[in-house]
């Protein structure tokens, strides 16, 4: 019982006190308290699901009469999101902005990225860690082009060429813009479990060759939550350089890059115990990737992903003919 639980002082899970609320709200008696998180999970799912039978974890009460009502535990949860239109959304526009082949198409493409990014109310010093390799990358590619140089047949847009001999290195420069943003923009507004499950689904014809879909998608959508944390160790990194006295020599891109190449080990060290604290943490929890759960919670398919979906098929056409 949660309530003696806590009289004791022991924390209490949220799925068993969920799953208490819910037998609570609906009249109906568990028969076996569970043993674990998952099992109240599954246990919370059949009841509201009014799964019946030997597998059915809970029996009803003889004195609520057996007639179809409203379920205000459902009704008070927030429903899940359905990423799999804005899963598809962004896939499109990491297409368009690769086979964009002039200067104004790939500048269109890292435009409506910034606008999705400005409209998610993305943290600005998130933006800033992911656009601030941009600019190295930009400066290092125009010097490369500068130096090595190659064939100017960059269009700057659809029937007219560019002209100038860095124009290959900016047209990369954006496409790559373009493709940062969008995925910072997927991943700071979905949540890794909603993002997991879009991923399952829309990989799911893979399976008839084999493919493990569930692990594929696990572990994509982990990679994806995790940059945001590895950037937030990197600027953690670059903050305990600066407090033992050790600053880049001037301020040249170069020369910070060349300071930032020091922190490649520690960061990497870093990734490895955290990917082992969440391997640890995802046993202890007796997850298993290859047996995704059931969503017990309602889905829906917001209309700005529509919207997005719209806009990507658009910036597809840009990129063909701009």
């Amino acid at each position: 019982d949660p309530n003696a639980a806590r009289e004791r002082g022991l924390a209490v899970a949220p799925e068993v006190a969920l799953l208490h609320a819910a037998a609570a709200a609906r009249g109906v008696t568990l028969d076996e308290q569970p043993a674990t998180s998952a099992g109240a999970t599954e246990a919370l799912a059949r009841l509201l699901e009014g799964a019946t039978g030997p597998r059915s974890a809970t029996r009803e009460s003889s004195s609520q009469p057996s007639v179809p009502r409203r379920d205000p535990v459902r009704a008070a949860l927030r429903p899940l999101v359905d990423a799999r239109v804005r899963v598809l959304a962004t896939g499109i526009v990491m297409v368009a902005a690769l086979m964009a082949a002039s200067l104004a198409a790939a500048a269109i493409m890292a435009a409506a990225c910034a606008a999705v990014v400005v409209a998610a109310r993305i943290d600005r010093a998130r933006v800033r860690l992911a656009v601030r390799p941009l600019v190295a990358l930009t400066v290092m590619l125009v010097l490369l082009q500068l130096l090595v140089g190659g064939a100017p047949d960059t269009q700057l847009w659809h029937g007219r060429d560019a002209g100038f001999a860095a124009a290959p290195a900016l047209l990369r420069s954006l496409q790559a813009a373009a493709i940062v943003l969008a995925t910072l923009a997927l991943g700071a507004a979905t949540t890794a479990l909603d993002l997991a499950s879009a991923l399952r689904r829309l990989l799911a014809p893979l399976a008839i060759v084999r493919v493990p879909v569930a692990s594929l998608a696990f572990v994509v959508a982990t990679a994806l939550g995790l940059v945001p944390a590895m950037a937030d160790e990197l600027e953690r990194l670059r903050l305990a350089r600066r407090a033992r006295g050790i600053e880049p020599r001037g301020r040249h891109p170069l020369a910070r890059l060349r300071a930032d190449a020091a922190l490649v080990a520690p960061l990497f060290v870093a990734a490895f115990r955290r990917a082992h604290l969440l391997a640890d943490a995802l046993a202890v929890r007796g997850v298993d990737p290859r047996e995704p759960g059931r969503p017990w919670r309602p889905m829906h398919v917001p209309s700005s992903d529509v919207l997005l979906l719209v806009a990507g098929v658009a910036l597809l056409a840009v990129s063909r003919f701009a």
